[in-house]
């Protein structure tokens, strides 16, 4: 049964002696790294790792033989991501988890090892960190406002664009409801708004990628208040349930200015054609 699981696992096996010599590999491994048992058990260990992967490992097995006399004592060295060489050129990136072997005389004896593939994972979370630099890299620098809230319209994400919006030194100090953040009758018709295309959500048919536009009036650090244009949708989770909303906060301020001018001078226009 032993012969069956080591034969037929897809993560490799190995056990190394006290030198670093392979004593035993799984078959697995010419899956993983294109090599055979025999050619892999004769490589030494800088055909095996990148050089700075060879550094980390030797680094950690130095430490841990070093340091461990006790065969009860846990196993620092645990799981370690290293980088390994490929047949025909190339690397691939695994996981490997590693258990201190000890001798009769409870000296350590040698190194056990389960390594896995974990290349495409390595791929995803590397494209994960890519895209959270480049969001990162939008969010801090975009004049408008960014945002995401709850259910309950608790703000659980604000970008640093709104401190100057709001006139705020820190982004710690900007409040996370958005009843705070609005002026009463702002605040009203969101909650309204929100309360109706939540409604929507009821509908059998339905835009899962809608969004609406608000102009609301926000409240500054100092008293004042700021006219703002906001378009909005929802967050959603796996299944397409709303989860909560994200907005894209923009100062009009300016823009209403003008509407209110070009207004007035509306009426004054209507005005002197009466007295004319």
């Amino acid at each position: 049964r032993y012969s069956l699981l080591t034969e037929s696992i897809m993560d490799v096996i190995w056990i190394m002696d006290i030198d670093l010599h392979l004593t035993y590999i799984s078959p697995s491994v010419e899956r993983i790294r294109g090599y055979t048992i025999q050619e892999v058990t004769s490589q030494r260990l800088d055909e095996m790792f990148t050089p700075e992967s060879l550094r980390r490992a030797l680094g950690l097995i130095k430490e841990e033989l070093t340091s461990k006399k006790n065969p009860k004592d846990p196993f620092r060295l645990g799981t370690v991501g290293l980088e390994m060489t490929r047949k025909g050129g190339g690397t691939v990136w695994t996981e490997s988890r590693v258990t201190l072997l000890y001798g009769p005389d409870g000296h350590p004896a040698g190194l056990m090892g389960v390594t896995r593939d974990v290349t495409e994972r390595r791929k995803m979370e590397e494209s994960l960190r890519d895209s959270e630099r480049r969001y990162r890299l939008l969010a801090e620098n975009i004049t408008d406002v960014i945002w995401v809230s709850d259910m309950n319209l608790n703000r659980t994400y604000v970008s640093p664009s709104a401190k100057s919006l709001q006139g705020y030194e820190s982004a710690d100090d900007i409040p996370l409801k958005v009843k705070d953040v609005l002026t009463p009758a702002s605040f009203e018709i969101a909650r309204e708004t929100f309360a109706r295309e939540l409604a929507l959500e009821r509908k059998r048919k339905k835009n899962m990628h809608r969004s609406w536009t608000l102009q609301l009036e926000l409240k500054r650090k100092d008293g004042s208040t700021v006219w703002t244009e906001d378009k909005i949708t929802f967050l959603r989770d796996g299944a397409g349930k709303p989860v909560g909303f994200l907005g894209v906060t923009r100062d009009i301020s300016l823009r209403k200015q003008a509407e209110d001018a070009l207004r007035s001078l509306s009426r004054r226009l209507v005005e002197v054609q009466e007295i004319e």
